[in-house]
């Protein structure tokens, strides 16, 4: 695939960091009075669809490694910190590591047990 125009470059870099296609399209140099008609143009362009989901790959990427590099480094604050018995700081470090990894969401609570009558059988 061959590359994109400096103008549609733009574009996908404007619409991708959450600008609306039209502003996106002004931004990229489009006309005012066309801009919402070429950004729909532009959003169905599959060399425009391409370039947007390569970007947010490369996002999702340097997010996935940057991730894994800080748990590593608190995963080494946690054995010092058990070595030296510093368990206060152990567990912050444990802490951070789960909130990193997506862990530290609320666990749903139990849905309460059905009481007599409520669950459609009839004890008659």
């Amino acid at each position: 695939m061959r590359p994109l125009s400096a103008r549609r470059e733009a574009f996908c870099q404007h619409y991708f960091s959450g600008t609306e296609g039209a502003v996106a399209a002004r931004y990229a140099g489009y006309a005012f009075k066309s801009s919402h008609v070429q950004a729909s143009r532009l959003l169905a362009d599959p060399r425009i669809q391409q370039r947007l989901r390569d970007l947010r790959e490369a996002v999702v990427e340097r997010s996935c490694s940057d991730a894994v590099e800080m748990l590593a480094k608190l995963e080494l604050i946690y054995e010092k910190a058990m070595l030296y018995k510093e368990y206060g700081s152990a567990q912050r470090a444990v802490a951070l590591q789960a909130r990193i990894a997506g862990f530290d969401r609320p666990l749903s609570p139990p849905e309460a047990p059905a009481e007599d009558g409520e669950d459609g059988e009839n004890d008659k």
